[in-house]
């Protein structure tokens, strides 16, 4: 499919095991269409007050473009040439005259020139001039119109993140009054100065800061600028904030540069990220460019970012009106397991009883209760992926007839990506050195006998297999026996001219096992009970246990279970085989096993009262592999293009960590990353590279 904006290719690919791959391939338009914007700083241009109009210009692939130009008014009159400098922004300022348009003539790269209107100058009005480009301090302007000379109380406020730093009186009764606010005052990030005339936001301008005080300094010690081939490095880390140590968690990544070559200015950290993407919408090119240097050059350049993407951040109004969107997403203080148990007509239980358990890796049993919404939680969880939990609930007179409704996290939702500037779509050819050292890499540790190849055989045709009772049990049977180990299998087979189970056991197909037509303590005639074989007397007989998945359930129905859901059924009336299952296990079990992914809900298949669910846990954290060459060096060569890393180095209360670890058998640039924080939300960022001959 293809627009004017550009396209997409649909691949898709079909495996030898039958499995289909689509593959989406964007394609990038050649069209020279160029969109341009004119943004006036503070938001607003005003009749007789002079204002900086910042330009952002843009491609068809959302690059920035560079521009040049002239602004003509409604008469025709030139009135000043401008140009864009970098990634298609740059300024120019402009005083409207009372009753005049404004228009600016731009040539495209293909030599037309086309016409974008300004935005038409307010009779009066506020406005705010700010010059950011000092290294210690922010120049702030107030311009007012005459006729609202002493007509309101004006206050400047600075705020970052919601905290208010900054806030200073103005004089209304001059046009023109200047602020001076040291950068000292705010923290590293954008600062949000806005100007509120009777508590009203009038005019407002965002800034970007770097202040040293709150970013950590790291310093590397004991490291040589070159090292030869498997030498041993080892160096250590000193963590300082104003000066003083501080411990916080860091990051060390250490790569070959010379293989897995840096894009410095399009390169994404921990700065990039938390202060300046985090609070500047759209698609930013190239962000970690305004942090390589502190030069006035760049200084401008991240000052015209602010004035174009940054243009009037937030809507205060909708501030004033709390009329404020509710968060997706909570934040996360912990793991937790929460829902809502209701009764008959929905209605929720107070004061029930829920039980959490778990016995997929050793036995975890916990209980709360419902409160008068019928809601429970089970807060500061800690539990690892792939676990199996049950929640079972029942009323204060231990009525289980119950539904059980858990708490879901909406999913993410999927959005166009605002960063589809950075897409590449020949990766080969960006990447090609690096793929070329990883073939090299992987085809070492194939022979070396680290990794393992695989082939595809031809099809071989079995004719004839015998048919074992293990084989007739479920593959993920529960069965504490060991699969197949049983008095008698039922199988899906079996089951399918069954309208139940009740109706199948009550058939007597399997021998040693009865049904009770008892009713249970809910006076629900459906029930169905088993009973070791008394057929003559069978209430004389005690009640057997059924095991539905791994879990001993207990007043369980057999008509709440879908005989299409079962995968298999193990019967234990011998007491060699219940005995594992303790007094359970004292009269026989049945195990059941259900079938998995096929889409049911498993709270559908479970009797009233009970939910089976495998929530997702906390990932089991992989150690980097990093080779030591101690006794002696080996001949054999080490490809590795990663040569270090670890995401959790941890500086002592002195602001000290070590590292050590082995090069590798390339020569090259060696280029180390390290990124962190600190308890109080410090940054760190550092960049060391040395030789390896």
């Amino acid at each position: 499919s293809a627009t004017a904006n550009g396209g997409k290719l649909m691949l898709t690919i079909k495996l030898l095991n039958g499995e289909k791959v689509v593959k989406i391939i964007p394609i990038k338009t050649q069209l020279t269409a160029i969109d341009v914007q004119f943004l006036p700083e503070g938001g607003n241009l005003i009749e007789g007050l002079p204002c900086k109009i910042a330009v952002k210009a843009t491609n068809t692939s959302g690059f920035g473009q560079n521009i040049s130009g002239k602004v003509v008014d409604n008469n025709g009159a030139e009135i000043l040439d401008f140009e864009t400098t970098y990634l298609g922004m740059g300024f120019f300022g402009l005083t409207p005259e009372p009753g005049k348009t404004y228009t600016a003539k731009v040539k495209m790269t293909d030599g037309a020139e086309k016409s974008f209107a300004l935005p038409i100058a307010q009779k009066s009005g506020y406005q705010l001039a700010v010059n950011n480009i000092d290294t210690t301090k922010v120049a702030v302007k107030v311009l007012i119109s005459a006729d609202l000379l002493n007509q309101r109380e004006l206050y400047v406020v600075g705020q970052h993140n919601g905290n208010v730093y900054f806030s200073t009186k103005v004089n209304t009764a001059k046009q023109v009054s200047t602020l001076v606010v040291p950068k000292n005052e705010f923290p590293s990030g954008i600062v949000q100065l806005t100007l509120f005339a009777n508590n009203l936001p009038v005019s407002e301008r965002i800034i970007f800061v770097h202040n040293s005080s709150n970013q950590i300094d790291l310093s590397l010690s004991n490291i040589k600028s070159a090292y030869a081939k498997k030498e041993k490095v080892d160096f250590k880390i000193n963590a300082l904030n104003n000066n003083k140590p501080t411990q916080g968690s860091f990051s060390i990544a250490i790569t070959n540069a010379d293989i897995i070559a840096p894009d410095l200015d399009n390169e994404s950290n921990i700065l990039t990220g938390l202060l300046l993407n985090a609070d500047v919408i759209g698609y930013i090119e190239k962000p970690n460019h305004y942090f390589l240097n502190n030069s006035v050059e760049t200084r401008t350049q991240l000052d015209n970012l602010m004035l174009t993407q940054g243009w009037r951040k937030i809507d205060w109004k909708e501030i004033s009106n709390s009329d404020l969107p509710a968060p997706i997403f909570s934040a996360e203080r912990g793991m937790s397991i929460s829902g809502t148990v209701t009764g008959r007509g929905k209605k929720p239980v107070a004061n029930g009883k829920i039980t959490l358990l778990s016995s997929t890796k050793g036995n975890f049993v916990a209980t709360t209760a419902t409160d008068e919404k019928g809601h429970f939680s089970f807060d500061d969880s800690v539990f690892g992926d792939s676990l199996r939990f049950v929640i079972q609930a029942s009323t204060k007179e231990d009525k289980k007839d119950l539904n059980v409704q858990l708490d879901k996290v909406p999913n993410q939702l999927v959005t166009i990506n605002k960063n589809t500037g950075d897409v590449e779509v020949n990766v080969n050819n960006a990447i090609i050195n690096y793929l070329k050292e990883s073939n090299d890499y992987f085809e070492d540790q194939f022979k070396k006998g680290f990794l393992n190849r695989t082939n595809q055989l031809k099809t071989v045709t079995i004719t004839q297999k015998r048919i074992t009772k293990e084989d007739s049990a479920a593959v993920n049977s529960a069965n504490l026996n060991g699969r197949g180990r049983a008095n008698a299998i039922v199988t899906s087979q079996d089951l399918v001219h069954s309208t139940s189970l009740a109706q199948y056991f009550a058939q007597g197909r399997v021998m040693g096992v009865a049904i009770s037509k008892e009713e249970d303590t809910y006076n629900q005639p459906l029930l169905t009970k088993y009973r070791p074989a008394d057929l003559l007397n069978p209430k004389a007989q005690p009640v057997m246990a059924v095991a539905l998945d791994g879990f001993v359930l207990r007043d369980f129905s057999l008509d709440n279970i879908d005989v299409a859901d079962v995968e298999s059924i193990e019967v234990l009336t011998d007491v060699s085989y219940g005995a594992i299952y303790g007094v359970d296990g004292y009269f026989g079990v049945i195990v059941i096993t259900t079938k998995q992914g096929r889409g049911k809900k498993m709270s559908e298949i479970y009797a009233p009262g009970l939910v089976t669910f495998m929530p997702k846990g906390y990932d089991t954290p992989r150690k980097f592999y990093s080779p030591t060459y101690e006794v002696k060096a080996e001949d054999k060569p080490d490809l590795r293009t990663t040569i270090y890393w670890n995401p959790d180095v941890i500086t002592d209360s002195n602001g000290n960590a070590t590292v050590n670890y082995y090069n590798a058998n390339q020569a090259g640039t060696y280029r180390i990353v390290i990124e962190g924080i600190d308890a109080d939300g410090n940054l760190a960022r550092k960049i060391h590279t040395y030789k390896v001959n």
